[in-house]
């Protein structure tokens, strides 16, 4: 009887783990409504009544292992789990201590103190980088407060932060509090924290007095996310200049579903050859399994792109998404991840995957930005264009209502040659379903749109900005 039971509670809780339908909407090509992760309340109780049973953290893990893979072992106690495993269940649990689920059945009830030191035992393994000030993440979330803005500064974007940071001031009006992070002293001196911070509600903090290790390029994103202690937040790159209020990107039917918004990459076939140019969908489904409904319409998934999101703008609500957070700093983390994706930029929606967590995109593609008039660029092709460089990617922009640019984010290569605060841009393709190439982007002479008027004003005056601080 006990072993029926047994048993039936495994496919029970493996059906409803498993679950990834729900109803979807047709907003765009690329944009569904993600399906309803939520576990049923039976399963729920039974993962948490079967805490009882676990005591310690070798225990923990053996449990995980029989449960979630349904495989007989002859020693619970002798057999790990892998580390995504065992973030599922630290995840699970996080939820049932902030009381967002049923505290177990009347028959065997799951006591909180238990189901607590499991939490503890599994987070100080999967995330010893916490900052020591906090007892747990959930202590550290109960201290997220606001909204903000956070970005990265290393000194070689420096010149295009002073601007960048003034003009969302003085030019798109954002009065949100900006946190700037940078590695430490080596990656931005005083002097260029200073500059910084002479920015009307600029803050400027080094990731070493925050964590217990040195952080560096992708790896920086997630973490300075975590440490702006803001409950709801816009990322940006440096590089990432706004059209619009930042804002404004807050009031998104799809952030309120699920506190998350996430941006497109370009449709972007055979990038490179380099390890994680490509996602590496092998890697991937040993993390996730098949993955979500929501991520298997992405053109990604479906091999007609090499990546699914730019990370040069995020926005998150920290508040609610702490633990996929968690799950997002420490794939980047991990110094095996980038040999499968491409930096930071899909580590997102896999955090949120590995704990099945909705996340969503926004429902407009990304956009080509040109600079030159078609045709004179190193392109080929019977209607091309390229950057100002003429050999290397057009600037992208990220769409948003009435599929207009809010955003447009510049390549690297273009901060090194001339400044992206000397020409005005020429137009725009909305290129969701476009195919991209390395260097350029094919499209038919009637595809490329105009600024909008205010558009053009708005970044005339970055210009501006950018030759009365040359000139200071």
């Amino acid at each position: 009887m006990r072993l029926t039971f047994v048993v039936l509670t495994v496919c029970v809780l493996l059906a409803v783990l498993g679950l990834f339908g729900g109803r979807r909407r047709q907003s765009s090509a690329y944009s569904q409504e993600p399906p309803s992760l939520k576990l049923e309340e039976t399963a729920r109780n039974i993962l948490l009544e079967s805490l009882n049973d676990v005591t310690d953290l070798s225990s923990a893990e053996g449990h995980l292992h029989f449960v979630l893979q349904n495989q007989k072992v002859r020693s619970q106690r002798s057999t790990t789990a892998p580390w995504h495993q065992q973030a599922q269940l630290h995840a699970l649990l996080g939820q049932y201590l902030g009381n967002k689920f049923p505290h177990g059945s009347s028959k065997r009830p799951v006591t909180a103190e238990r189901a607590q030191v499991l939490f503890h035992l599994l987070e100080n393994k999967l995330y010893p980088w916490i900052p020591s000030h906090y007892n747990s993440s959930l202590e550290w979330k109960k201290n997220f407060a606001g909204r903000g803005l956070v970005t990265c500064v290393p000194s070689k974007y420096l010149e295009i932060a002073l601007t960048n940071l003034k003009g969302l001031r003085t030019i798109v009006g954002a009065d949100l509090p900006i946190h700037v992070y940078y590695a430490d002293e080596d990656d931005l001196g005083m002097e260029s924290r200073r500059q910084l911070e002479n920015i009307d509600g600029v803050f400027t903090f080094s990731l070493s007095k925050i964590y217990p290790m040195r952080l560096h390029g992708f790896q920086m994103k997630p973490f300075a996310m975590l440490a702006s202690g803001f409950a709801e937040l816009i990322w940006f790159d440096a590089d990432l200049i706004f059209l619009v209020n930042p804002r404004d990107l807050f009031d998104n039917r799809d952030y309120d579903e699920t506190g998350t918004v996430l941006f497109h990459d370009r449709t972007l076939v055979e990038w490179g050859t380099e390890a994680g140019a490509s996602i590496d969908w092998s890697w991937v489904h040993d993390l996730i399994g098949r993955g979500s409904d929501y991520l298997q319409s992405s053109h990604a998934f479906a091999g007609e792109a090499s990546n699914i999101v730019d990370s040069s703008a995020v926005v998150m609500h920290m508040g609610r998404n702490l633990l996929p957070m968690l799950v997002v700093a420490q794939l980047n983390h991990d110094p095996d991840t980038y040999a499968h994706v491409w930096g930071d930029k899909e580590t997102f929606w896999l955090g949120f995957e590995l704990v099945r967590k909705p996340w969503t995109m926004n429902q407009w593609g990304m956009s080509g930005v040109t600079f030159l008039r078609r045709n004179d660029s190193e392109c080929s092709g019977p209607t091309t264009w390229g950057n100002v460089q003429g050999a290397d990617l057009p600037a992208c922009g990220h769409m948003g209502a009435l599929n207009t640019v809010q955003m447009i984010h510049f390549s690297e290569s273009k901060l090194r040659g001339p400044a992206p605060f000397t020409t005005q841009p020429v137009g725009y393709v909305p290129a969701l379903d476009k195919l991209w190439h390395a260097t350029c982007v094919q499209f038919e002479a009637d595809d490329l749109k105009e600024f909008r008027l205010s558009q053009i004003g708005v970044f005339q005056r970055y210009i501006d900005l950018h030759a009365e601080s040359k000139e200071a």
